[in-house]
């Protein structure tokens, strides 16, 4: 779905209101990108996809990354944190303590 719309054929284009405009996730945000969706964290807004990285996190160890997870931009983090152990366990990459940031500083732990 795009920003805007023609009435009919021979009209010219129109762009939405802010009203009229769909959900991030069939908004076509980029004319060269057609999956690339608009996303915003805190204070942080794209175009584009978003990434999530799964790495090892131990004091004794280097830090390496263990899983990538892109999804479209509006997708929410916590929509996808009960993945991210399957995929780590089809990697036989189970770490002891498994921990992910839900955006809840109360709820950090798997």
């Amino acid at each position: 779905m795009q920003p805007f719309y023609a009435v009919a054929p021979e009209q010219s284009l129109h762009w939405r209101t802010a009203e009229d405009l769909p959900p991030a996730a069939r908004l076509i945000s980029s004319p060269s990108d057609p999956d690339a969706r608009d996303g915003q964290k805190r204070s942080t807004a794209w175009t584009g996809s978003k990434v999530q990285l799964t790495e090892t996190w131990d004091d004794a160890t280097p830090h390496l990354i263990t899983d990538v997870l892109t999804t479209p931009a509006p997708t929410s983090d916590v929509d996808v944190l009960p993945t991210i152990p399957q995929h780590v366990a089809e990697r036989q990459r189970i770490p002891g303590e498994h921990m992910g940031d839900s955006g809840d500083p109360t709820a950090d732990h798997l």
